[in-house]
């Protein structure tokens, strides 16, 4: 009897320790759930106190495409010096030369540039038959606050249909709501027109920050006396920076000057036709998809609205070489995968004999897309560079690479 009382004493003890384990668990679950919403509600309700943090929230939205798939970032990766390195298959099979749009399926016919520095280009000017400046591969963009708008409306990038749609987008978010009428007016969303301006405002706000400008590249260090160049990157800058061995500096130096420059973006943000071939991978494909027509030309600079005369055509803004060596492929259009074919075919256009075939394809290059207009007067000055010196000019402009993406440099050529 005794050992019958003992064991239901027990199994009374166990059960009761089961439902009281049983009603902490769901306690605690009821808990966490309820500081999770808590935690939700928290951030539906923060407001965002800058331009430039709403302008990073937008960046980043996928809501502001038509079909909810890309966001600014999606082209721009700011983890790959904001340009698209996208790993699906049709970008890979166009070897990542352009970016593929939010309906899947349609392409554009440029590379997209990396907008870091992109910030500090001046707005576009153009004046007896020259023209420096402005955003885009053609300068169509006045500067960065009206390039920030485009993007949204192009039927190949994120493709909605106006500017109502995008602020429609935009009132589906009451952080947005309060947030942009906070920043710019209690009255921003009583016109469409004044909303999206203010929403690319708030854009190229985001653009102007230290993460899109950061200057902190070993060429940077080097200039402070904190980083000591090696017999390698000595011989590649002394090249890059004399107008005796290569040319380099009169189309990538702010003002074509030789001098050091602690807020260098090497780029002189002026145009040349330099003889780029087509891209007929991509040209190929665009004509199968509806989007280009068999003889399709990219007149350049020519396409820019404010361009009237034919001696435009086939030219393109110099773009920056900062982050250059980790922001393949090259070109307008994507053509080169590698710094050392874009030298090569520098040399080619200099008559040097060393280089008639390009190593990419191991045929000789194809011709200029666009042949009247090529500017021989800047591509055939300098001496003929060998390989070694191609190498010693690769090594300088790794050094321009951003300290946060360092890492990206490894195995690149």
């Amino acid at each position: 009897m005794k050992n019958l009382y003992i064991n239901q004493i027990l199994s009374i003890f166990l059960l009761s320790s089961f439902f009281i384990g049983c009603g902490d668990s769901s306690s605690d679950e009821k808990t966490n759930e309820n500081e999770n919403i808590k935690k939700s509600e928290k951030s539906e309700k923060v407001l965002f106190k800058t331009r430039a943090d709403l302008g990073e929230a937008l960046f980043f939205d996928k809501n502001l495409s038509k079909n909810r798939t890309q966001a600014c970032a999606t082209c721009h990766d700011s983890k790959q010096a904001f340009v698209d390195k996208r790993n699906n298959s049709l970008m890979l099979e166009l070897k990542q030369a352009v970016s593929l749009g939010d309906d899947n399926k349609s392409i554009g016919n440029r590379n997209t540039p990396t907008i870091n520095y992109a910030s500090l280009t001046p707005s576009f000017k153009y004046s007896s038959s020259d023209a420096i400046g402005g955003m885009f591969h053609d300068g169509r963009a006045k500067d960065l606050k009206e390039q920030a708008g485009m993007p949204l409306l192009n039927p190949v990038e994120m493709n909605m249909s106006s500017k109502n749609e995008v602020i429609s987008r935009i009132k589906e978010n009451e952080n947005y709501i309060k947030s942009f009428e906070k920043i710019f007016s209690k009255n921003i969303f009583n016109n469409d027109e004044d909303a999206y301006e203010a929403l690319t405002i708030a854009l190229a706000s985001f653009e102007r920050t230290k993460i899109f400008n950061s200057f902190d590249s070993k060429y940077d260090l080097y200039l402070e006396g904190k980083y000591e160049l090696n017999e390698k990157e000595r011989r590649g800058r002394d090249l890059f920076f004399s107008n005796e061995k290569t040319n380099c500096a009169s189309c990538h130096l702010i003002n074509n000057s030789l001098t050091l420059n602690t807020k260098e973006t090497f780029t002189s943000y002026k145009y040349f036709n330099i003889g780029i071939p087509k891209n007929i991978l991509v040209h190929n494909k665009r004509v199968v998809l509806g989007l280009e027509n068999e003889d399709a030309i990219d007149n350049g600079l020519f396409e820019n609205k404010d361009i009237l005369v034919d001696d435009q055509k086939g030219k393109f803004k110099v773009p920056t070489l900062r982050n250059i060596a980790i922001t393949s492929p090259y070109m307008h259009n994507g053509v080169f995968q590698k710094l050392d074919t874009v030298l090569k075919f520098y040399e080619f256009t200099r008559d040097n004999n060393l280089y008639k075939i390009n190593p990419e394809t191991n045929k000789v290059w194809e011709k200029a897309e666009v042949e009247e207009n090529i500017d021989n007067v800047h591509l055939l000055s300098g001496k003929e560079l060998d390989q070694e010196k191609i190498n010693a000019l690769i090594t300088f402009l790794k050094l321009l690479t951003d300290k946060q993406y360092e890492h990206l440099l490894e195995g690149k050529k």
